[in-house]
């Protein structure tokens, strides 16, 4: 059965690479290099599963254990980070919007910037990304996704204490239909938690 690396890119998201039989592998939690897209990027190294990838996670190469040199780059691109957070909520509050989610990532030589951007109805982003390629001189790409797929793309644990539905490739995509309406009932995401699609019958 083949093997994966999973790994944590910079913003947060997960990440996977096909591992070759005999490759070794650094300690969990260790900086590493990846490749996405065709492009190197920083990452942490979370472990090796077997099968098929987690839903959420992107494809990517494992390249190899970072060195001293690239763990200095990630760190200046996490105060460069900064400064794009910084840019993206002065031209959101011009525009008299507000971004319900938002994260970023560099790659590693900042040839790229990937803004994963969660927002309320429709926004014309492109402005904003050319904005940001003139500042900070390199190339922006967007993805727009919902507050749940980005939920699912972070990972983590929901209320329940157990690993998020949408990481697992369970959530329903909608609403649960009679499912209690309670700020109790609602996931990381803001929505009516996954879990709850399982528990009520829908309603007729």
């Amino acid at each position: 059965m083949a093997k994966l690396a999973l790994f944590t890119l910079a913003d947060g998201t997960a990440a996977a690479a096909p591992l070759a039989e005999g490759r070794g592998v650094p300690a969990a939690g260790a900086a590493c290099i990846v490749r996405e897209g065709g492009i190197p990027e920083s990452a942490r190294f979370e472990g090796v599963r077997d099968g098929a990838a987690p839903p959420c996670a992107l494809p990517c190469e494992f390249v190899a254990a970072a060195t001293p040199a690239d763990a200095e780059r990630a760190r200046g691109n996490e105060e460069a980070v900064a400064r794009v957070r910084s840019a993206f909520r002065k031209w959101f509050a011009d525009e008299g919007r507000e971004a319900v989610v938002a994260r970023f990532r560099f790659s590693l030589r900042r040839e790229r910037l990937t803004m994963t951007i969660a927002v309320a109805g429709f926004v014309d982003l492109r402005p904003l990304a050319e904005t940001l390629e003139k500042r900070f001189q390199t190339t922006v790409a967007v993805r727009a996704l919902s507050p749940r797929a980005i939920a699912g793309a972070t990972g983590g644990l929901g209320p329940c204490g157990r690993t998020l539905c949408c990481s697992l490739g369970l959530a329903p995509g909608s609403e649960p239909r009679g499912a209690p309406r309670d700020p109790a009932s609602a996931g990381v995401c803001g929505r009516a938690r996954c879990c709850l699609f399982f528990e009520f019958p829908p309603s007729s």
